[in-house]
């Protein structure tokens, strides 16, 4: 039995002309990472940022 947590990869999440870059295990995870790391950088887009389509983040390997 394996009790290690699966490998977390480095993503680029790009949101219109911003661009952050989180650790995450696959690429929904890393949305969702974006997102709570937008709102902290963005505090006034907080409802924008938490509203949009999952589809409006453009996720790339880091690597």
């Amino acid at each position: 039995m394996d009790n290690q947590e699966p490998k977390k990869n480095t993503y680029r999440v790009k949101l219109g002309h911003t661009e952050v870059t989180v650790l995450a295990r696959t690429a929904a995870e890393a949305i969702e990472n974006a997102r709570r790391q937008l709102a902290t950088e963005m505090p006034r887009f907080y409802d924008v940022i938490s509203s949009l389509a999952s589809t409006r983040f453009e996720v790339q390997d880091a690597a």
